[in-house]
C-alpha cells in the first residue's frame, strides 16, 4: 500500500507520494516510484497508488510510453488528458490474453472469498443455503454501484468463464455446489465485473494539474481493475475535483490509498472510531428499547410490530446524529484548516503534503504490523507561472557519477529539466 496526498488551491496543486511497497503478506520495499511529471508539455503529474502494475506491466512504463506518445501535443484542460491517457491504458498495446483472464480470475477468487467468508461447511446442502442467501443480499448492495457500460452480455460472459468460475468454487469450498447455486455464482460474478466495485488488485491513478487554457489546477481521479474479453474495468472516481468550476471551494486536502491518518488530522477523528461509534450506539439502543418492548408489550405479535418500528426509529436517528456530528466536524475542525489552506503559499503546501505523508509512515511504523508506508518522499508542486517543479525526488544512483545521464534524457524527451529543478529545490526532512 502507500499514502499520498493532493493540497490544491487557486495557485498551485501539490502532489505527495512515499516510496513504499508491499511484496506478499510481509516484504515490503521503499524505493518504488509513484510520483511522475508528463512535462514539459503540459504542466501535468500523475500518481499511482495499490497495484503498481496493469496487467503484468507495470504502471511506470506505462506512463513512459504514454508520454513518449504524446510527445509535445498539449492539451487545453485536464479532464481532455486524463481521457486520452485512460483511451492509451485501454487499447490493446498492453494486451495479454493470459494476464486478461488472471486479472479475472483474481476478482473472482476474492469474491468468492467473501462468499465463504470464515465458515466451515460440513455438506454440500449447508454450502448451497449459505450461498443462494448471501448472494441475495450483496445483490442489493451491488445495485446501488453505478453500472459500468460492458460489451459481452451474461451469456457470453456464462460460456467464457463458467469452467474457471466452477474450478474456483470447489478450490474455494472442497467441493461442488450443484448447477443451480453455480448459476447463482455465476451471475453474482457477472454483476460484480459490470458494476463499479473495486477489488484488492486495482490501481488508483491520480493525475493533477493544468490544461493549456485553464485558470486554475484541477484532478482527475481514475480506478483501473481488470481487463478481458474487451472490457477494460476503469472508471473516474467522486474524488474528482477542479477549481475552474467550484470557484466557490477554492481549496482543499485530499487524501489517497491509506487515508485514516488524514482524516484524524482533518477532522479531529479516525474513521474507525466513526464505525465503533455508530455500530456501538445501535447495539445499544436496540438493547434497551428491546428489553423495554419485552417488559411492557405482553402479546408476542405486537412485539414483533413494535420491534420492527423501533429499529426504524433508531436507525433515523444514528441518520440525524451522523449528519449533525458531521456538519460540527466541517464547522470545528476542516473548515479553519481549508481556511489557511486557502492563501498557503507553494512552499508551504509542499512542506504540509509532505509532513502528512511522513505523519503516517510514522503511525504504520510503529503500530502494524507492515510498514506499508515508509521511504522516501516524493514531492511536486504544479502552478499555472512555474509548471511541474519537483521539491524532492529520489534518485537509485548518484548524478554526479552519471555526468551524461541529463543529455541523454533532454535527447530522448525524459525530461532532465525536472531533474535539474529537484536538485535546485530540494528541501530538507519536514517533521511530522
Amino acid at each position: 500500500m502507500t499514502a499520498e496526498i493532493v493540497i490544491i488551491n487557486q495557485q498551485a496543486v501539490a502532489l505527495a507520494a512515499d516510496s513504499a511497497v508491499t511484496i506478499g503478506k510481509n516484504r515490503v520495499w521503499k524505493h518504488a516510484n509513484k510520483l511522475f511529471s508528463f512535462g514539459p508539455a503540459n504542466d501535468i503529474g500523475v500518481m499511482i497508488y495499490n497495484s503498481g502494475d496493469f496487467l503484468s506491466v507495470p504502471w511506470e512504463v506505462i506512463v513512459k510510453e504514454f508520454k513518449y506518445k504524446v510527445k509535445d501535443r498539449i492539451f487545453d484542460n485536464l479532464n481532455d488528458f486524463a481521457d486520452e491517457f485512460v483511451s492509451f491504458v485501454k487499447s490493446d498495446k498492453f494486451a495479454s490474453h493470459d494476464f486478461e483472464e488472471v486479472s479475472f480470475a483474481l476478482i473472482f477468487a476474492e469474491s468468492l472469498e467473501d462468499l465463504r467468508g470464515e465458515n466451515k461447511y460440513n455438506a454440500r446442502s449447508e454450502i448451497q443455503d449459505d450461498i443462494l442467501n448471501k448472494i441475495s443480499r450483496l445483490e442489493r448492495n451491488i445495485h446501488n454501484s453505478t453500472e459500468i457500460n460492458v460489451p459481452f452480455d451474461y451469456l457470453k460472459f456464462k460460456r467464457y468463464f463458467k469452467k474457471l468460475i466452477k474450478d474456483l468454487v470447489i478450490e474455494e469450498f472442497g467441493m461442488g455446489i450443484g448447477n443451480y447455486p453455480l448459476e447463482a455464482v455465476i451471475r453474482y460474478l457477472y454483476l460484480v465485473i459490470s458494476h463499479e466495485i473495486e477489488s484488492e488488485y486495482y490501481t488508483g491513478v491520480v493525475i493533477a494539474g493544468y490544461g493549456r487554457e485553464e485558470l486554475f489546477p484541477s484532478i482527475s481521479h481514475h480506478v483501473f481493475d481488470g481487463k478481458c474479453m474487451g472490457l477494460t474495468r476503469t472508471w473516474r472516481s467522486n474524488k474528482c475535483f477542479d477549481l475552474n468550476k467550484k470557484r466557490n471551494q477554492d481549496a482543499a486536502i485530499i487524501p489517497f490509498a491509506q487515508a485514516d491518518i488524514a482524516q484524524l488530522f482533518l477532522e479531529g477523528i479516525a474513521p474507525q472510531y466513526l464505525r465503533f461509534l455508530s455500530k456501538t450506539f445501535v447495539q445499544v439502543l436496540r438493547g434497551k428499547t428491546d428489553k423495554m418492548i419485552d417488559d411492557l408489550v405482553l402479546d408476542a405479535d405486537e412485539r414483533i410490530v413494535e420491534k420492527f418500528i423501533q429499529s426504524k426509529e433508531i436507525k433515523s436517528m444514528i441518520e440525524d446524529f451522523g449528519k449533525q456530528f458531521k456538519d460540527y466536524r466541517r464547522q470545528a475542525f476542516i473548515k479553519p484548516i481549508l481556511d489557511t489552506i486557502r492563501a498557503l503559499p507553494k512552499e508551504e503546501m509542499a512542506y504540509m503534503a509532505r509532513a502528512m505523508v511522513e505523519i503516517t509512515a510514522l503511525r504504520r511504523r510503529f503500530a502494524s504490523a507492515v510498514e506499508s508506508v515508509g521511504g522516501e518522499i516524493d514531492v511536486a508542486i504544479i502552478s499555472k507561472s512555474d509548471g511541474f517543479v519537483w521539491i524532492n525526488r529520489k534518485h537509485y544512483f548518484d548524478l554526479d557519477l552519471n555526468p551524461d545521464f541529463l543529455q541523454r534524457r533532454s535527447f530522448s524527451g525524459g525530461g532532465g529539466n525536472g531533474i535539474r529543478k529537484a536538485q535546485k529545490h530540494r528541501i530538507p526532512r519536514a517533521q511530522p
